[in-house]
This record gives C-alpha cells, sequence and structure tokens, in this order.
C-alpha cells in the first residue's frame, strides 16, 4: 500500500441492518425520491461487499449474525454467528481498536446500543458467544471465558481491560453485577472501572462536561440502562390494508444524547488528546437499531436510526475534510428484511407519507406478525473518503475492511499538508487552476501546489483501468440546517480514469457516452471530445445544490443555494 493510502485518524461508521433498501426508505421520507442524505450520499467511493459468515465446520453461512459480521472487519477472520472476536475454533484474535493501541492510537468505540451488544463487543473483547454480557452469563454460558477458569472475563470485563479511551453507548445495568474472580471479585463492575481511573458517566448533561480523555483518565459513558431509547416512535407494520402515517418524535429519546453528539464528542476528545495529536486516532460508531427496529418491522423506528447514523457520517466527514489525513469508512454489518413494494403484500405493510407528499408502502415479510423480521444474505454498500478510500471499490469481502484500516493505521509515516505550505482559503469563486505541464494534478498522485492552490490525489486499480480520486484544499460552504457555515479542509474536486482502456471497451457506459442519465435518483450529463473535455475524453456532470457566498454592503457573508451542474468526473480513452 502507498502513503496515498495511509492514514493518521480512522474512523468507521457501522449501520447495523442497513442496507440499500433501509437507506432510501429514509431518503425517501426524510428527503425526496431526488433528496440527498448530506452525509451518506455525500462519500465519493463506492463498492459493494460479502458479508457471509462459517459455520463451525466452516462451510458458509449465507445469512449472518451481526456478531460473525463485527468479527470480520475488526479481526479480518470469518467465523460463526454469535462469535465475539473469535475463530471457529474459539481462540480469540486481536481487533482494530487493539491494533490502533498498538500503534500509540488514541480509540474510541460508540454506539446506540448496549456496550456489550455485538458490534462494539468485537473491538473490546474476545469471548464464544455474544450473550456472554457479564460475569454471571459468561460463567454459565462462556465457561472457558470465565476469570475463574482462567479466561479474559465477560465483554464488560474485557472492555474495562481493553482501556479504549472513549467509550458511550448504553448498557450500565450488566456494570451492577459483581466480578466472581481475580482481583476485583465482590466489587461491582461499576465500582471497578471508576477504582481504575475510569471518568464514568451515566447522565447525558455529564458528557459536556468531560473536557479531556487519556489512557490515564478513559471516559465510559453508559446512558441507558439497556439499548439507548430511539428517535421516532414505533410505527408496526401488520398484515393487509396499511393505515397511512407519519413519524413521530419519541420523548425518551430526548434523555440521552444523539449518535451525532457522542461522535463528535468523540473525535474532539480524541483528535485532542496527546495520543491523538502524536499519532492520531481510531473510531469506531454505530447506529445500533436499525437493526433491532427492522426485526421488529417498526419503519418510523429504523428510519430515525437511520438518519441518526446520516448525522453521524456527516461529522465524521467534516472531521475528516478540514483534517486532510482521516480515512472515514462507512458501511452496514448485513442486509435486512423491509422493501419498498408497490402496494401491500402478503406479508406485513406500513405507509408513510414522504417528504414528497407520496405515500410509500414498506414490507416486511421474512416473519409473521410478532415475531422477528430475519436478515438477508445481499451484498451491502460500502463507501469511503480519505486516504485509502479508493480500496474499497468494486465488490470486497468484509474482512477486506480489516486490512483496508490496519494498512491505512500501520503505514501511515507522520506526513501531512504542510500548514505553513497551505494557500490561504477563499470562499469567493475562483476558476479550477490548469496544472503546468510539469505535472497533472488529475493523474499524478502526491500532493502538489500549483497556482495558489494544493491539491491532493491518490489512484486505485478499479476494475480494467486505474481511477484517480483529487481533492483540493479549499473553503466551502454548507447548510447545517437552516443555518449556513464555512469549512476548510480538504474537499473532493474530481475523479480521472487513466487511459487504459479504449473507446471501444468503455461500451455504453454512460460516463464514457455523450448524454444525460440517472443515477440513484441523481441527474448526470456527460460530454465527450469538446473544448472542455479534450479529445479523446469525456467529462460528466452532476446537477446538485451549489452555494453562493456574497458579501453585502456591510460586510457580511449572504448566502444562497441553486441547482447548477457540477463537474465530477473525466475518462481519458487509450487510443486504439
Amino acid at each position: 500500500m502507498s502513503s496515498e493510502s495511509a492514514g493518521r485518524n480512522v474512523i468507521i461508521v457501522i449501520g447495523d441492518g442497513m442496507g440499500d433498501s433501509e437507506i432510501t426508505i429514509a431518503r425517501n421520507y426524510l428527503k425526496g425520491a431526488g433528496g440527498f442524505l448530506e452525509g451518506l450520499d455525500a462519500l465519493p467511493l463506492t463498492g459493494q461487499m460479502t458479508t457471509y459468515s462459517v459455520t463451525k465446520n466452516g462451510l458458509p453461512d449465507y445469512t449472518p449474525d451481526s456478531a460473525a459480521t463485527g468479527t470480520a472487519w475488526a479481526t479480518g477472520s470469518k467465523s460463526y454467528d454469535g462469535a465475539i472476536s473469535v475463530d471457529r475454533t474459539g481462540q480469540p484474535l486481536k481487533s482494530l481498536l487493539k491494533v490502533a493501541k498498538e500503534t500509540g492510537r488514541a480509540t474510541g468505540n460508540v454506539s446506540t446500543s448496549e456496550v456489550q451488544d455485538a458490534t462494539p463487543a468485537v473491538q473490546i473483547a474476545s469471548v464464544t458467544s455474544r450473550r456472554c454480557y457479564g460475569p454471571s452469563t459468561t460463567t454459565a454460558q462462556c465457561s472457558g471465558n470465565a476469570l475463574e477458569n482462567g479466561g479474559a472475563g465477560s465483554i464488560s470485563e474485557q472492555l474495562i481491560e481493553t482501556r479504549p479511551d472513549v467509550t458511550l453507548a448504553g448498557g450500565s445495568a450488566t456494570f451492577a453485577e459483581e466480578a466472581t474472580a481475580g482481583d476485583w471479585a465482590g466489587k461491582t463492575l461499576e465500582a471497578q472501572a471508576k477504582e481504575r481511573g475510569f471518568q464514568y458517566l451515566t447522565d447525558k448533561a455529564d458528557l459536556d462536561s468531560i473536557t479531556a480523555a487519556s489512557q490515564d483518565s478513559p471516559v465510559l459513558g453508559l446512558f441507558s440502562t439497556g439499548n439507548m431509547p430511539v428517535r421516532f416512535n414505533p410505527y408496526i407494520a401488520q398484515p393487509g390494508k396499511a393505515t397511512t402515517q407519519e413519524c413521530t418524535v419519541n420523548p425518551d429519546f430526548a434523555e440521552v444524547p444523539t449518535l451525532k453528539e457522542m461522535t463528535d464528542k468523540s473525535i474532539e476528545l480524541l483528535s485532542e488528546s496527546k495520543a491523538g495529536k502524536k499519532n492520531g486516532f481510531f473510531l469506531q460508531v454505530e447506529s445500533a437499531s436499525i437493526d433491532k427496529k427492522d426485526h421488529a418491522a417498526d419503519v418510523c423506528g429504523q428510519i430515525g436510526e437511520t438518519e441518526q447514523m446520516d448525522e453521524a457520517v456527516k461529522s465524521a466527514l467534516d472531521f475528516a475534510k478540514a483534517d486532510g489525513n482521516t480515512l472515514v469508512v462507512v458501511t452496514a454489518d448485513h442486509a435486512h428484511t423491509s422493501q419498498i413494494i408497490d402496494t401491500e403484500g402478503p406479508g406485513l405493510n406500513s405507509r408513510v407519507t414522504t417528504h414528497d407528499g407520496s405515500e410509500m408502502v414498506v414490507g416486511y415479510n421474512t416473519s409473521a406478525a410478532g415475531g422477528s423480521q430475519q436478515h438477508t444474505g445481499t451484498q451491502i454498500r460500502v463507501a469511503a473518503y480519505g486516504p485509502g478510500a479508493a480500496n474499497v471499490v468494486g465488490l470486497i469481502d468484509q474482512t477486506d475492511l480489516f486490512y483496508v484500516a490496519s494498512d491505512a493505521m500501520t503505514n501511515w509515516d507522520g506526513t501531512k499538508p504542510s500548514a505553513t505550505a497551505t494557500p490561504s482559503a477563499s470562499v469567493e469563486p475562483t476558476a479550477t487552476p490548469t496544472a503546468p505541464s510539469t505535472v497533472n494534478v488529475y493523474t499524478t498522485p502526491g500532493t502538489h501546489d500549483v497556482n495558489g492552490r494544493r491539491w491532493q490525489t491518490t489512484c486505485e486499480s478499479y476494475s480494467k483501468t486505474t481511477r484517480c480520486l483529487t481533492n483540493i484544499w479549499s473553503t466551502v460552504v454548507v447548510r447545517d440546517g437552516a443555518a449556513y457555515k464555512q469549512v476548510t479542509g480538504w474537499h473532493f474536486n474530481n475523479l480521472t480514469y487513466l487511459p487504459e482502456m479504449t473507446r471501444a471497451q468503455w461500451g455504453t457506459n454512460p460516463i464514457a457516452n455523450t448524454g444525460e442519465f440517472t443515477s440513484e435518483g441523481r441527474q448526470w450529463r456527460t460530454e465527450c471530445d469538446t473544448a472542455s473535455s479534450g479529445s479523446n475524453a469525456c467529462r460528466s456532470f452532476i446537477k446538485t445544490d451549489v452555494v453562493a457566498a456574497e458579501r453585502n454592503a456591510a460586510g457580511a457573508w449572504t448566502y444562497s443555494t441553486s441547482k447548477q451542474w457540477v463537474f465530477n468526473n473525466q475518462v481519458l480513452f487509450k487510443l486504439a
């Protein structure tokens, strides 16, 4: 892996049970069919990922659970359903979070579930069953892992031992259990954590007061006894004709921090810590209850938690763009049941009024009413931003994520854009610089100073050619709710496909042929062999919201938004 694929910081954001169907349902309801999710839809590089697990005999299990899938990306190894970072023989495996600690990085683990649940657990513990939350269940169900039998202990006990700098989730009930063996026998896990230096929080208000996290004083925030409350009240699908509804806010949701708030706080604490400043950080974030509400056939519940996921992704992207040395990977652990259907089907049905004012029918048909809807085995979306992001393009397996993230951390050599060399950013429109003949910023990997601007390009293999991602150091204006704000950092400029395939090899691909097309609900336009594209080349533009900034007579900035065609990618043809 080249230095361009190495990242100082790595943030992995997981939407549990968030297949393409769950994303589309949320987009339609929250933004409209042609709308744009500011986190999930803003990632520049996208691929597909297989998720199958294996049985203890080594055969494929096509519909995995969250323990096996989490183990796959956390350790790079396939395992059986229920396994928490152990192989199919029960032997412990090293997680990404532990790899990060070995490189001197600060580490964090955030979830809206119980901290002992599968996805957060795979980073902090190795046990033979995902049910082994505390000492009592570990003695009964994971006896080989129990402290009294010489094991490493329950998931909660291993969390304390692993000692991430920041842990924010639910699951405080288990910390009322007492250790059954070891130096802390007879004491509750909460008392043990406090005596071992953890800043132990259970109240939302306490999170704002935390100003630092370190190995000497790590943060352990558990804001509910079990899973954290979700954003929207339930709307449970039923057999037959569905009643049209709109989603309403769950009043209990205000009692806990949002996933965005926990993500923002974690990034703040990790990036400002001594270890974070010196060596960077690793952070895993999970929106857990997309899955839980899909199991319950609760369309509003899953929409609200997908919105939480989107907000967390946007926070991660905003930081990464400003930082310039952060890899953000966004994906799910497995696919799930919910489907957008034309009209009510033979299973369970719900009907909601979307942002467009139209009705959307969502069906659940893998379990009867009152049962638990099932995971499905289809491949899922994986997307990324930052150094090494192109490694997720194409079709990868879940285990590949371990190597994408671990290689980014272990190959980072401390280089980053020099603050003194970074040009002063301006929100005023500037023409795209033309590189001199000595360097083409779009096709040459590395960081380049051209025409008074700083450019950063990474190139990776893509299908039968090479694709280069170019970012530019600049200030852009983005909408934050009803307000506008200026964000300075590395921002996407374009993708360039190098001249390694002929025009004939590109065939009917719409980015290699003049015309307009629609992809994932968005409008595109391609022009070929024009003055702007040059001969033997095509440029594609996307119709998107553009924010214009102007100073008024008083010197204050004013902003306006309009739909415009924006340059997105170019294809350079190999001469036949």
